[in-house]
């Protein structure tokens, strides 16, 4: 009860003249999804669906005909193989 009460909404006293392209995949991070376009197909799937949609390893798994453990694997590879080859990947105390 006290954390739903913490997620109000702020009132702000301006609002910006132009909507922002800030959680618009594509906005500004071609090359990021570029990258993430070049991931083998289960490991871009389960990326986009957990990291970018928010859906849980086990509704994953249910989309691409897997088990939870593989739908997790998947993403898992999915990250590691961003941090290695996408040049923009933040890796500063990130488990490889």
């Amino acid at each position: 009860m006290l954390r739903a009460r913490k997620r109000q909404p702020a009132p702000v006293g301006d609002l910006p003249e132009v909507p922002t392209a800030l959680g618009l995949p594509g906005a500004a991070d071609g090359d990021l999804w570029q990258a993430v376009a070049a991931l083998p197909e289960k490991q871009r799937q389960a990326v986009a669906y957990h990291y970018v949609a928010g859906l849980a390893y086990a509704e994953i798994a249910e989309i691409l005909g897997g088990t939870t453990d593989a739908a997790r694997r998947a993403a898992a590879d999915g990250v590691k193989n961003l941090r290695k080859n996408y040049q923009g990947a933040a890796t500063e105390g990130a488990p490889s």
